[in-house]
């Protein structure tokens, strides 16, 4: 089952998590679902996080497609869920929950009072690795707790441009100069990150995969 068709209840909890690379219309995906929601009168929420100063909006890029339409979505953007009033959410029947990987560990704890003691309907969205394809932040620690996890891709873009075939895009690649590589947290777009299928991303990382190998056996 899809996360576009997914029926919500007002007296059931439920989470929704919703993964993939960079550029897999993540945040399309979900803004479809509240405008969705909202539209069948439920009252709905969005949160991103204040890293995010990727569009001139409080949403994380959407697709084009979405430009120009007015959501009847109440917004905010937080560093920490703790600056949300239970006022707030009170007031919400759904919190959607963009760029997850941002937060901190609290977003286990403040993900399962949502659903478990406030019985809200949560959908969480979010990279679930970063470019080096390690564990990003801690949006896979809240699987034990999904009703439902969908994974999302983009298409290759390398395979797009040279081969002209459509490859599913597994991976973030990043692209820009090796002295930006200073942390995991590097917020961009698509001038410094591209998705890749996991042949093109093992040709242009095979060399830093086998230096962090040499380094790793050279401290047994």
């Amino acid at each position: 089952m899809s996360i576009e068709t997914m029926e919500p209840f007002r007296s059931q909890s439920r989470l929704d998590i919703l993964i993939g690379s960079m550029f897999s219309e993540k945040t399309s995906a979900l803004l479809r679902k509240l405008t969705q929601l909202s539209e069948m009168g439920l009252s709905v929420l969005y949160i991103n996080h204040v890293i995010d100063d990727r569009s001139q909006t409080v949403y994380s890029p959407p697709s084009p497609l979405l430009k120009g339409q007015t959501l009847n979505i109440t917004t905010m953007k937080v560093t920490d869920f703790r600056s949300i009033s239970v006022e707030d959410l009170d007031r919400v029947d759904v919190i959607g929950i963009d760029e997850a990987q941002f937060f901190d560990e609290y977003l286990i704890e403040f993900v399962r009072t949502l659903i478990d003691i406030h019985k809200k309907y949560v959908i969480v969205v979010g990279l679930d690795g970063n470019y080096r394809r390690e564990k990003f932040g801690h949006i896979l620690d809240l699987i034990p707790l999904a009703d439902n996890v969908t994974k999302l891709h983009a298409y290759c873009k390398r395979c797009a441009e040279n081969k002209k075939t459509l490859v599913s895009a597994l991976f973030t690649h990043y692209n820009a100069p090796k002295d930006d590589t200073t942390g995991t947290v590097i917020v961009g777009g698509s001038e410094k990150y591209e998705a890749l299928c996991r042949e093109c991303y093992l040709q242009l990382n095979s060399k830093k995969f086998l230096l962090d190998i040499d380094n790793d056996t050279a401290s047994y």
